[in-house]
């Protein structure tokens, strides 16, 4: 049984954490050149992050710019905090090689969202850095990174995965994993 003894009074700061299991689809368009032939996975645009197949994406060397007020809003930030880290956890099965490299880049809206029932092109800029890590199919690693976001109440989040390897097979290739975001609130 647990026995709190600490008071929290305004000021103090509380961590909070989320977290999504899923299955994240990665593939190439083999048609295009270079890094063009990249597919950045998010979420269903559709059922948001709760949904566990995270298929939806968008061709190119760069994930998506812009977020559509007409697709799933996904990851809603409440109330304003800061976005301590996020990370990526799970295993890759890699199809042709054992070993390769994913990318992994979380993206936040740009501009103060109203939700206010008014159409709206959501600008999407880059939080921290876009995350570069080599997994071995079938074992346990993790990629992300400490970041210290300062996130408002109505912001977004949208978190995108590529893979820089295989990019002449389009063959669909899974991450196995759970995503999670360590917050930090002042009460």
């Amino acid at each position: 049984m647990a026995t709190w003894k600490k008071v929290l009074t305004e000021g103090t700061k509380v961590p909070l954490i989320q977290q999504w299991s899923m299955r994240w689809y990665t593939d190439a368009n083999n048609t295009l050149l270079g890094d063009a032939r990249r597919r950045w996975f998010h979420f269903s645009t559709t059922y948001g992050p709760s949904y566990y197949q995270w298929s939806s994406y968008i061709a190119g060397a760069d994930p998506r710019p812009t977020w559509f007020d007409s697709f799933n809003p996904g990851i809603v930030i409440p109330k304003a905090c800061k976005l301590k880290s996020y990370t990526l956890h799970g295993n890759m099965n890699w199809v042709g090689i054992s070993t390769g490299t994913l990318l992994l880049e979380l993206k936040k809206n740009t501009n103060t969202l109203a939700h206010n029932n008014a159409a709206t092109l959501i600008p999407l800029s880059t939080v921290g850095t876009r995350q570069s890590e080599e997994f071995t199919t079938g074992y346990y690693k993790k990629i992300g990174e400490d970041v210290d976001e300062v996130l408002r109440g109505g912001d977004v989040l949208i978190p995108f995965l590529a893979r820089d390897d295989q990019l002449t097979n389009n063959n669909t290739m899974y991450f196995e994993g759970v995503f999670t975001l360590e917050y930090e609130r002042e009460i």
